[in-house]
């Protein structure tokens, strides 16, 4: 009978880490094959059976045309109806009328494998096997793009076309900055953000100076949403409730700050589940204190929500502010993702896209984001909550 090692010993050394790290094994960065070898026993067999056959199988001739590997392939893997599934959905995508070009089907045949192995490792198993869009339906400026696929540990913002171009979402623990004026689609994309995390169940908190985002899952998520209110009004705003803490403005950083650590400390910290959050005050602070002020507070605020879990995501209007002050910010985040307008064929359209992601993967299309895009992904996933229930 064939052992682990026999099995692993098949694989070369930089597919043993990849398997490493899809099984959070934590291993140095430059280990021999051997110790990787090591490591990895604590898998079961069945596990490890799977992982062979999957780099295996990308090494194997193409002998049986485009769908008859590909069904080879899905009911080795993971049986026969997902066999069946691919089979489905490969007959109609290959139909489809943006397959005109032979290297688009050939593209798509790489998809479809990847999208196999790499089923057995996502939460998600029953999605469905997605194909090319039309720019239309995608979103996407130029020739038809693939949907990429999940990447581990990654923070959905259920904004399904943003999430889409961060292989999954927003990496976890990273600080974010959106830079957008004030616009329904700016909004839209923040309250997806916020709905997702306190839906879920995770720690969510909201600092913000309208409360009017908030105010519902406030009430309706008393245990895992935290509200903060920047507003000298907060008392009329809002009603007082255990997780809303009120603030009479954005002048004195250090009242943030306390109030952010007592809400710290109602937290279980021994649990390291994903937790969220949104800092939706940038554009007011700094009109208040300017660029070295908040850069300081923002220093030190950044690593202290990343220490205890928090993925978060701030808000700047970058049409508020000098490009000096606007660079200064944007400095000290990992990723920047922007909403801007610009003339395309159709008119003036507002378009998003990713700047940087440091050290992740991410596609740097630029996205036409469209309000019914975002409403349209935020009201599947309502009714996926309710069906669940």
């Amino acid at each position: 009978m064939t052992t682990k090692t026999e099995l692993l010993n098949q694989l070369a050394t930089d597919q043993l880490m990849e398997i490493a790290v899809t099984e959070k094994i934590k291993v140095p960065r430059h280990t021999e094959k051997e110790e990787l070898i090591r490591c990895l026993l604590v898998l079961p067999m069945r596990r490890i059976r799977e992982y062979v056959a999957e780099y295996l199988d990308q090494d194997k001739p193409k002998d049986k045309g485009k769908l008859g590997s590909i069904l080879e392939t899905a009911t080795s893997i993971v049986g026969e109806d997902l066999g069946e599934l691919i089979r489905e959905k490969m007959t109609s995508a290959l139909r489809n009328e943006h397959f005109e070009r032979e290297h688009e089907q050939d593209d798509f045949e790489r998809l479809v494998r990847e999208k196999i192995a790499r089923s057995l490792h996502q939460k998600r198993e029953n999605r469905p096997v997605r194909t090319y869009k039309a720019k239309e339906e995608l979103g996407v400026e130029g020739e038809p793009s693939v949907v990429p696929s999940v990447l581990p540990n990654r923070i959905r913002t259920e904004y399904e076309d943003l999430d889409n171009l961060l292989f999954g979402g927003i990496p976890q623990d990273y600080a974010v900055i959106l830079e957008a004026p004030s616009c329904d689609e700016r909004e839209l994309l923040i309250k997806s953000f916020l709905e997702a995390g306190a839906k879920e169940g995770q720690i969510t908190f909201y600092v913000t100076v309208e409360a009017s985002e908030g105010k519902a899952l406030a009430e309706q998520f008393q245990s895992n949403f935290y509200l903060f209110v920047c507003n000298p009004q907060a008392d009329t705003i809002i009603k007082t409730l255990p997780n809303v803490f009120k603030l009479r403005g954005v002048e004195n950083l250090t009242d943030i700050n306390i109030a952010l650590t007592s809400a710290f400390r109602k937290l279980d910290m021994s649990l390291r589940a994903p937790r969220r959050a949104c800092i939706e005050i940038i554009s007011d602070v700094l009109l208040q204190h300017h660029a070295v002020l908040i850069r300081r507070w923002l220093t030190a605020l950044i690593p202290e929500l990343k220490s205890r879990g928090f993925t978060t995501l701030a808000v700047m209007n970058p049409y508020m502010h000098p490009s000096q002050e606007v660079q200064a910010i944007q400095d000290i985040f990992d990723g920047e993702i922007s909403i801007y307008e610009k003339e395309t064929e159709k008119g003036l359209e507002k378009l998003l896209r990713i700047k940087k992601m440091v050290n992740q993967r991410y596609l740097d299309n630029e996205l036409v984001i469209k309000k019914e895009r975002i409403s349209q992904r935020k009201n599947v996933c309502i009714d996926e909550k309710e069906e669940t229930k």
